[in-house]
């Protein structure tokens, strides 16, 4: 029972976590994408290329750590490409869900 209740509370918020992730880094390599054109037709700087590049990418490191730390993200993404099977794409199948639902029986205790 606690590993269905463990897999039913956790892989939906897990999911979530590695869609939001997958959505982010879209968006940055379509604003990266946007800047390199920006170059290429002279209507960006080389100076403001560097500089925004800079930018975008030390705040998507920063998102990242947030993420991992505070949401528990493992690094691993979505496939961009279909709509994966849950199982494949979650730390929490029914297998981990009830071994962690026994170590949590068993380190508490009665």
């Amino acid at each position: 029972m606690g590993g269905v209740v463990f897999q039913a509370l956790e892989a939906p918020y897990e999911m979530n976590v590695k869609h939001q992730i997958t959505e982010k880094r879209g968006q940055l390599v379509d604003k990266i994408h946007s800047l390199a054109t920006g170059y290429s037709l002279n209507e960006v700087s080389r100076d403001n290329l560097t500089t925004e590049l800079e930018k975008l990418l030390v705040d998507y490191q920063q998102y990242i750590h947030t993420e991992t730390k505070d949401s528990g993200w493992d690094g691993k993404e979505l496939d961009p490409d279909g709509d994966p099977d849950q199982e494949e794409y979650t730390q929490w199948s029914f297998a981990s869900a009830l071994l962690y639902a026994i170590t949590v029986m068993t380190t508490i205790g009665e």
